[in-house]
């Protein structure tokens, strides 16, 4: 425990913390983006193959910046809900990637194995974490669920040995000139632990500035039974009913389509391996969620019409 310390340590301190998760993660961005251009992509695939793999980098550099901020102070429980989908996401998406590397040879397959082990374990540290202090950690019963079974300084050095460890696996299988892209890879990924480390530790605990700052004015989320007491009043038409259950199967349809034409590289930026498509994914999702909230609205339009014509 880090409670009583009056002098703490730079990695006691979270503003250092996500000070450092900034840098670390912009610059796996930039090595990132210098390899690929290095390698010889064509402006397009430099787009896509960057954005690709570092989505997650520049979303959680975001966060790490506004958490700094008032407006992300406020919203800081809505940030870190946000976060936590994100990394549901990625824990996910990183099983599919395994299924793609299930047939690619036995270093490829354990290093997305152990990969996606590890995106999995961040998000149920998040979950264990990030949630304390909001209506969710009691109405989900986190605190009785297995969560708990293990210890803060348990989920910590997991995920630090785990992480080490993939990047061992990376160093003595890939070409050398990606070494500092795994190795601050590797950073980023235990600057994010030990944030959420201490963030569970201090959550009884106004030491931390930072987080004290965020207590006195962040907004709790909504309690689930309001949201469904509200969606439950409200009477949609058979246009508006459309458009949700539509909009459920193409969020289905593009978790498919992200798996069914992965990324895939000749040009060891990441070795030659196929990576699930999250930004293709994404592209469907924000489609879907474009064309069924027209269609929503449409059953709005039509609805208010027809109780004017009966008028």
């Amino acid at each position: 425990m880090l409670e009583g310390k009056k002098n703490k340590e730079w990695y006691d301190n979270s503003r250092i913390i996500s000070l450092l998760a900034i840098i670390s993660s912009l610059i796996v961005v930039g090595i990132g983006q210098s390899l690929t251009i290095k390698m010889g992509f064509s402006t397009g695939g430099v787009f896509s193959n960057r954005l690709n793999a570092n989505f997650m980098y520049l979303i959680m550099a975001l966060y790490f910046s506004l958490i700094n901020f008032k407006i992300g102070k406020k919203y800081f429980n809505y940030l870190n809900l946000g976060i936590i989908i994100l990394h549901g996401i990625i824990g996910v998406t990183s099983i599919f990637t395994v299924i793609q590397l299930s047939s690619s040879g036995t270093i490829n397959f354990l290093a997305a194995l152990i990969s996606s082990i590890l995106n999995i374990s961040i998000f149920i540290y998040m979950l264990y974490s990030l949630f304390l202090g909001t209506r969710y950690y009691e109405e989900f019963k986190l605190s009785n669920s297995l969560l708990n079974e293990f210890s803060n300084d348990n989920y910590f050095y997991g995920i630090v040995i785990v992480s080490l460890f993939i990047t061992l696996i990376n160093i003595f299988t890939i070409n050398l000139d990606t070494v500092h892209l795994y190795v601050f890879r590797s950073i980023y990924t235990i600057l994010l632990a030990r944030y959420i480390y201490l963030y569970r530790d201090y959550y009884n605990d106004d030491s931390d500035k930072l987080f004290s700052e965020i207590k006195e004015i962040r907004e709790d989320v909504p309690h689930i039974k309001t949201i469904t007491n509200n969606v439950s009043k409200t009477k949609f038409n058979f246009y508006q009913k459309f458009s949700i259950v539509l909009f459920l199967i193409l969020l289905v349809v593009g978790a498919i389509l992200g798996n069914s034409y992965p990324v895939c590289s000749n040009k060891i930026v990441y070795s030659s391996l196929c990576e699930f498509n999250i930004l293709l994914m994404l592209e469907v999702w924000f489609g879907s969620l474009a064309l069924c909230f027209l269609y929503f609205e449409l059953g709005k339009i039509i609805e208010l019409l027809s109780k004017r014509g009966k008028k």
